[in-house]
């Protein structure tokens, strides 16, 4: 059996994380990472024309 989180425990964990963050930063650190994701599945297909 896998260990789970509840709910519950997972947003407060969240919430106190967040408040140390200045806005839009998880955004901003998300979006940074899924351009990395794409760009290295671009690079290991021969790349993207015009990047």
């Amino acid at each position: 059996m896998r260990p789970v989180w509840r709910v519950a425990d997972v947003r407060a964990a969240e919430a106190g994380l967040m408040a140390t963050l200045p806005p839009g930063a998880l955004m901003q650190r998300a979006a940074a990472g899924l351009a990395r994701r794409c760009a290295l599945l671009l690079g290991e297909r021969g790349g993207a024309y015009g990047a």
